[in-house]
């Protein structure tokens, strides 16, 4: 068995690339936010559970590919935006 001298010896490098290549991960922020009654949520997840629009199409429109996601109780579309979007 090798000794506690030994496997730190082996870990400590790993350790420590690991470390470093940690602090080089950009932290995505998917907070979401509905342009129409400016209430930011944590993610498109949250935002689905909050409001029942469903997560794909909120997800769509912050990712552009739509203009709008569910509607409101007038019927007015709903207008998605990813925070760190606007």
């Amino acid at each position: 068995f090798p000794t506690k001298e030994e496997i730190e010896k082996t870990v400590e490098p790993i350790v420590i690339e690991f470390v470093e290549e940690l602090e080089k991960v950009e932290v995505i922020d998917e907070r979401v936010i509905c342009l129409n009654t400016e209430v930011i949520y944590d993610d498109y997840k949250h935002a689905s559970k909050e409001t029942g629009v469903s997560m794909g199409a909120i997800k769509r429109c912050c990712d552009g590919a739509t203009k709008s996601a569910g509607k409101d109780e007038e019927g007015n579309k709903l207008v998605w935006k990813y925070v760190r979007d606007i």
